[in-house]
């Protein structure tokens, strides 16, 4: 791909390109595999990246701070998490009382987690306030359409093949989605995130802006204990 961008340093850098200036700050040093991956999201004709990898190898760190910068640098784009509404998507977000926002809060939990990494608690209400970064239930998907959107779909093993059809064909005008799944994580038997990585991995895919990632036991960074419990499930 070309039109790359370059990375920013790390630390702190300051955006204003939005009605409140933001400071975004990004902690944790990438590895060379991560700076590989976040490149490819910020890549101008980058449209979906797909990152299979097991816990603690930063995929969603990854994204949101892909789709921070994306956001911050334009007063177009927003940013959009998705996530499936409960363990077993066959099981409706209905079970849970309260209204839309208070349904699906428990599973934005992990989105507020992540963005408390880059972001002051004032900047997060200022982006959540103002709705240019929301969480949605996928369950809710059916007839949107997504312009001028990032999209981070999270959990993505747990959605099966039906859900990633809608979900995938909701993509508009300059609009990008990163999906974040763990194979080895699935919560229901029909998940479809492994035939997508397969269908989406060709040259043809890659050659319409969609790029496939795999990360294996190597790469986490959480713990070693996480690494080391990671490694002997995948040889078992």
């Amino acid at each position: 791909m070309a039109k790359k961008k370059s990375l920013p340093k790390d630390g702190d850098f300051e955006i204003k390109q939005l009605e409140k200036s933001i400071k975004l700050k990004r902690k944790h040093k990438l590895t060379d595999k991560q700076k590989i991956i976040l490149q490819t999201i910020l890549d101008a004709e980058s449209k979906i990246t797909i990152i299979n990898g097991p816990a603690g190898t930063s995929k969603t760190y990854i994204a949101l701070y892909a789709a921070l910068q994306e956001i911050l640098d334009s007063t177009e784009k927003s940013l959009l998490y998705l996530r499936s509404v409960v363990e077993n998507t066959r099981r409706s977000i209905g079970l849970l009382p309260g209204s839309i926002d208070e349904k699906f809060s428990p599973y934005t939990m992990p989105l507020a987690d992540k963005m408390e990494e880059f972001l002051c608690p004032q900047d997060i209400n200022y982006l959540l306030d103002s709705r240019i970064v929301q969480g949605m239930p996928i369950n809710y998907l059916r007839g949107a359409n997504w312009n001028n959107k990032i999209i981070i779909l999270d959990e993505a093993q747990n959605i099966c093949m039906d859900e990633f059809i809608t979900i995938l064909t909701r993509i508009g005008e300059n609009s990008k989605m990163i999906i974040c799944g763990d194979s080895m994580q699935k919560d229901i038997s029909q998940s479809g995130f492994e035939d997508i990585c397969h269908l989406f991995s060709d040259s043809e895919s890659q050659n319409m802006g969609i790029r496939s990632f795999a990360f294996d036991s190597s790469d986490i960074v959480r713990s070693e204990i996480v690494k080391f419990i990671v490694s002997k499930l995948e040889a078992a």
